[in-house]
C-alpha cells in the first residue's frame, strides 16, 4: 500500500480524481486501485490510500531487462504518454478543468504563503495561457 499525503486547497483536482479519470478513459493504462481518499478542508490536506499495480517499478526492474525488453518498456510508456497527450482542450486545466498546480507553469509568488501551500494557476483560456506563458518563456532564453 502507498500512503500519500499532499497539501491541498478549494479548485484542486484532487489525485484520486485524475486516477479515475485515466482508469475510465484509459482502460489499457495502468493505474493504482484507490482504497480510500479524503480532504480535510482545515487543515488543507488530501490523504490517499493506493494498492500500487502489480508487478515491480520499471526503476526495480530496469537493470535486469535485456535490451529488447527496455525498448519494449520505453515504447510501451511512450505509447501511453502518446495517448494521454491526444486529450486536449480549449483551456490550460487539470484533466478535470480544475485550476493546475505545475510550479514550473508558475512564477515564484512573493507572497506570505507557506512554501508547502499548493499555488494554482487558471483554468485558463488559450488567450491568458499564452499571455501567462510568454513571459516565462522569455525568462528561460534569457538563462
Amino acid at each position: 500500500m502507498f500512503f500519500k499525503v499532499k497539501s491541498w486547497q478549494d479548485n484542486m483536482e484532487q489525485e484520486s480524481e485524475t486516477i479515475k479519470f485515466v482508469k475510465e478513459r484509459f482502460g489499457s493504462i495502468p493505474v493504482p486501485e484507490i482504497i480510500h481518499s479524503r480532504t480535510e478542508s482545515a487543515s488543507q490536506r488530501m490523504f490517499l490510500v493506493l494498492k500500487p499495480v502489480p508487478g515491480e517499478t520499471l526503476e526495480e526492474a530496469w537493470t535486469s531487462l535485456s535490451p529488447d525488453q527496455r525498448r519494449n518498456a520505453a515504447l510501451q510508456t511512450a505509447h501511453h504518454r502518446e495517448t494521454l497527450a491526444k486529450v486536449t482542450s480549449h483551456r490550460l486545466q487539470s484533466a478535470l478543468g480544475y485550476a493546475i498546480t505545475d510550479r514550473f507553469l508558475i512564477a515564484p509568488s512573493s507572497s506570505t504563503e507557506p512554501s508547502w501551500k499548493p499555488v494554482t494557476l487558471g483554468p485558463l483560456s488559450v488567450e491568458k495561457a499564452k499571455a501567462h506563458l510568454f513571459p516565462l518563456q522569455i525568462g528561460w532564453a534569457l538563462t
